[in-house]
């Protein structure tokens, strides 16, 4: 899963560090935000292009952990918004830039466990 990994490292890459301020990294911040959010599309496009290429009965099978994954893709998806709409104001703050880039990374870490239930029910 290329794209999930793609954007782990630019979920990681948000993260504010301690000498972190927006004067000093508005520009880096805004640019990443741009890299993260082309990559979350691509991200959910192999996900759909994933469960489509699934058997009917074997996605029946896995229906409740797809459904939890579309919940996921939303919930990622209003982080990536929050985040933007953050970065966007005159002055930012860390703590709610932390507080969305990792947010982020534990629902991707949700994914990744909902793909190997995935593959252990359908072995």
């Amino acid at each position: 899963m290329v794209a999930g990994d793609r954007v782990e490292r630019d979920v990681a890459a948000m993260i504010p560090g301690r000498t972190w301020t927006w004067a000093l990294n508005a520009e880096q911040s805004r640019k990443q935000l741009g890299q993260l959010g082309g990559d979350l599309q691509a991200f959910w496009a192999a996900e759909q292009a994933y469960e489509q290429s699934l058997p009917t009965k074997s996605a029946q099978r896995v229906q409740a952990q797809l459904s939890a994954i579309h919940q996921l893709f939303q919930h990622l998806q209003a982080d990536a918004r929050s985040l933007d709409e953050e970065l966007s104001k005159g002055t930012p703050t860390r703590w709610h830039v932390n507080k969305d880039v990792l947010d982020m990374q534990k629902e991707i870490q949700r994914w990744r466990r909902l793909h190997q239930t995935i593959a252990a029910r359908l072995g």
